[in-house]
């Protein structure tokens, strides 16, 4: 029964599973938490008669949540229900569960006296007599399940989880990516160790869980190719992905505090400080708070931080104290779990945050990454890469310290540690030292994460010498600590640390100048899917809308999207709130209205980001045999032309193979047809 003082929720996930079994779940869970305050939640993940579930759940007590999708993903609808739960222990299972009485209310009452700890209930298998319909007719015969049962090994499919609506939060729940079923269960227990949770099996007579007999769903794996590639899928993610945070785009619904906050601290820098936040507003993760602090302006900062109007970005304002006293009143106001250090002045890759949570692994507490220095006047780019540990023997070596805009770590470590106040440069390299040596492990995180700014009022040109000395300062004061020999053996094995690899070294001018600021670069923008018609129109007035395509397959989905040309700094947030998929590129401005990549490489890039978009609905079965997509591609100024692309797929990786544009649509079908007749396995082309 749903109680309105609930302390405790359970969640079902469903998709036509049978009504029967949902019923004798929800009948036995009353007994299972034997008066205590609970709520049940079944999270229908696309029931075929969704109205029927709606019943029996609501009939008993229940509440229910709907999810149209067209394929069952247990993970998602766990997570569904999940986001409406109000307990603070929360647990997960499924509908053809039983639960011995009062076995749940001991699990709940385990978990609200170790915290940092996760329940889990080992499942025991009924025979055959046992399906929901003899269930259901002979009632809960525990001493019979007891007797017939068979034990299932640990981390078998199915059971019941349970742990603290924190701790859920803390590891992003259940990994979206894994759908159909299998693995999701182990794969969220190994995060939340990775996390520093402990497992707790409980096994004991008074805590049963039971499974009700039906046809084994395991024979769908071995019909379905569909259904054995995703549990394929599945185990992989479970063997290889070390990380501890999962679904990192996802706003978190289950807690009210953000994932991370951005902390910003401030005086004088009106003229950057919108760019640099709209940077902030741009990322791919959204679940996050920008906490500004402004350390005593006397510009137009007040002005422009009130024109922003996102509800996200919190303002705090002091005397001049200073920066360290500016970012230690940041910390101080932060909600978030984690800080990521952003200045001014600066501009955040749009997958900055995204990449810094990935990274974040077993005993690491802190994330750092590599950065590009433009010139605000030139443009000139310089690539900024520190070794791969930041450890003593970095310091003992090259005495470098992480970039600070790259920082992402835990804010009770800053609480803790804090940046010294009586230090007006080198704040960072000071308080990054200091916590190495208080035992952070830090980890590089492999790839560019912010474009730092160079101009004349930065605290490199006007206080230079004074960051260096303070610095020199810092490394002085901890390389004290050790005698000569532990010194020297620092600073050989400091030489012999490894650089790692940044990726936009390969391509820099196309990785990092689209994200200049205006005045520097121009940029295009390729929406995938539909934008939400505030979005769109806001976007097309302002805008100029190039084209839209459709592109219709025999199999997978309708392909759509939008190319906006000239798309300024300002608009990219919307397009990230908004949960569009987006491809941006573009290139310097030379001079007024000129560019330095000609039109014919634009339109290149433009179709190669759509065949990659075509591409990523070919099904994977399809192998290595020859694709081609024929695309209707409208202009809205009236003129209509069609592309043509050619793609197949090598092992794993897709490749783009040649493109062309017709400007009649029987040419194009001519040519879609011609390159079907010499043997391709598969041809699409456009229905309009």
């Amino acid at each position: 029964m749903t109680d309105q003082a609930a302390h405790t929720s359970i969640v079902i996930g469903f998709r036509d599973w049978g009504l029967g079994r949902l019923e004798l779940c929800l009948k036995a869970l009353k007994g299972a938490f034997a008066g205590t305050g609970y709520e049940a939640i079944v999270s229908d993940f696309g029931s075929s008669d969704a109205a029927s579930v709606q019943k029996v759940a609501e009939n008993a007590g229940a509440k229910y949540v709907y999810t149209h999708s067209d394929v069952w993903a247990r993970s998602r609808a766990l997570n569904r229900g999940f986001e409406v739960a109000r307990g603070d222990v929360i647990m997960a299972t499924d509908a053809d569960m039983l639960f011995s009485p009062g076995s749940l209310a001991q699990v709940a009452t385990s978990v609200r006296r170790s915290p940092n700890s996760a329940v889990a209930i080992q499942c025991r298998d009924l025979p055959q007599q046992y399906s929901s319909e003899t269930v259901a007719e002979a009632g809960f015969t525990w001493e019979d399940f007891e007797t017939q049962s068979r034990l299932r090994p640990r981390w078998g499919m199915g059971g019941l989880f349970a742990t603290t609506r924190r701790a859920f939060a803390s590891v992003g729940g259940y990994d979206e990516r894994m759908h159909t079923y299998g693995g999701e269960d182990l794969d969220f227990a190994q995060r939340c160790q990775r996390s520093g949770l402990r497992i707790v099996w409980r096994d004991d007579p008074s805590v049963r869980m039971y499974h009700m007999w039906h046809p084994p769903s395991r024979a769908a794996i071995e019909t379905s190719t569909v259904v054995k590639e995703a549990v394929d899928a599945n185990t992989q993610i479970v063997k290889n992905d070390p990380t501890v945070l999962r679904n990192t785009r996802a706003r978190n619904a289950m807690v009210a505090a953000p994932l991370v906050s951005v902390v910003i601290a401030t005086r004088d820098r009106g003229e950057y400080l919108r760019e640099s936040i709209n940077s902030v507003l741009a990322q791919s993760v959204q679940d996050f708070e920008v906490v500004v602090v402004n350390d005593g302006s006397s510009d137009d900062t007040l002005e422009v931080l009130d024109k922003i109007g996102d509800r996200r970005v919190r303002v705090f304002s002091q005397e001049p104290k200073g920066i360290s006293a500016a970012r230690n009143l940041g910390t101080d106001r932060a909600r978030g779990r984690y800080i990521a250090v952003h200045d001014d002045d600066d501009i955040m890759m749009p997958t900055r945050l995204e990449r810094s949570l990935n990274a974040i692994r077993p005993g690491v507490q802190a994330t750092f990454g590599s950065w590009v220095n433009f010139d605000d006047v030139s443009g000139e780019l310089a690539l900024n890469v520190s070794k791969k540990e930041f450890e003593p023997s970095t310091v003992f070596n090259t005495g470098a310290a992480p970039g600070h805009s790259t920082w992402l770590l835990e804010r009770e470590l800053i609480h803790r540690v804090r940046y010294d106040e009586q230090l007006t440069s080198a704040v960072d390299h000071n308080l990054a030292v200091r916590l190495m040596n208080a035992g952070v492990k830090w980890a590089h995180v492999g790839r560019v994460l912010f474009l730092r700014r160079m101009h004349s009022r930065q605290v490199t040109v006007s206080d230079g010498d004074g960051q260096k000395l303070a610095a020199i300062l810092t490394n002085n004061w901890y390389k004290a600590q050790g005698d000569s020999a532990h010194r020297q053996n620092q600073a050989s094995s400091g030489k012999s640390a490894p650089w790692p690899r940044v990726p936009e070294k390969d391509d820099l001018e196309g990785s990092v100048v689209p994200y200049l600021p205006d005045h520097l670069a121009y940029r295009h923008v390729l929406v995938r899917g539909t934008l939400t018609e505030d979005s769109a129109l806001r976007l097309s007035s302002s805008r100029r809308t190039e084209f839209q395509y459709e592109i219709r397959t025999e199999v997978g989905p309708v392909i759509s999207g939008t190319l906006f040309r000239d798309v300024p700094w300002e608009d990219l947030p919307q397009l990230a709130a908004s949960g569009v998929s987006y491809e941006v590129f573009g290139g310097r401005r030379i001079g007024p209205n000129r560019v330095s990549i000609s039109d014919a490489e634009v339109r290149q890039r433009e179709r190669s980001a759509i065949l990659r978009e075509c591409l990523a609905a070919i099904p994977s079965s399809v192998g290595s045999q020859h694709v081609t997509i024929a695309m209707h591609r409208r202009k809205f100024r009236g003129t209509q032309r069609f592309m043509l692309g050619s793609v197949s797929r090598a092992g794993e990786k897709p490749l783009v193979i040649t493109g062309s544009l017709h400007d009649d649509r029987r040419d194009a079908e001519l040519a879609a047809q011609e390159i079907a007749d010499s043997g391709s396995a598969l041809t699409w082309v456009v229905e309009r």
